[in-house]
């Protein structure tokens, strides 16, 4: 399987993006339990745990996490593309200390090429067989 390490690139890149997010958000709401209101933290809690979740998924060759992957993938776009647009725009209670330009388009960028290969034949035949063995 020539492709088995780039999966494995990205399932471990979801993985530590839902990893790393989640140790923040925790840590954050641990020393400044007021930082993010109710609705923020479930939200950026759930978010961390979708990436872990498919991350470990797409290790496992899942069909539901790869077509989940794909859809998540795409309405991320869709919604940094809105932001950067100025179209729509999100409160200062997801505060990041990257440059919200820059972390919006390393995203489209990122996800981009996610769904760039992860459409690809060969790609989708991975899945495709994992799914006929179970």
């Amino acid at each position: 399987m020539k492709h088995a390490w780039l999966i494995k690139c990205f399932a471990y890149t979801e993985i530590i993006l839902g990893l790393t997010s989640l140790f923040f958000i925790v840590f954050r709401l641990f020393n400044h339990p007021s930082s993010y209101p109710p609705t923020v933290a479930v939200f950026l809690v759930s978010t961390a745990l979708i990436s872990l979740g498919l991350g470990i998924g797409i290790l496992n060759h899942s069909l539901s996490a790869y077509h989940l992957l794909i859809f998540f993938s795409g309405t991320i776009i869709l919604s940094k593309i809105l932001i950067l647009s100025n179209i729509i725009s999100l409160n200062q209670t997801i505060a990041s200390s990257v440059v919200p330009w820059l972390k919006n388009t390393v995203s489209v960028a990122y996800h981009s090429l996610l769904i760039f290969y992860f459409t690809r034949k060969p790609v989708i035949d991975v899945f495709s067989e994992a799914n006929k063995k179970c």
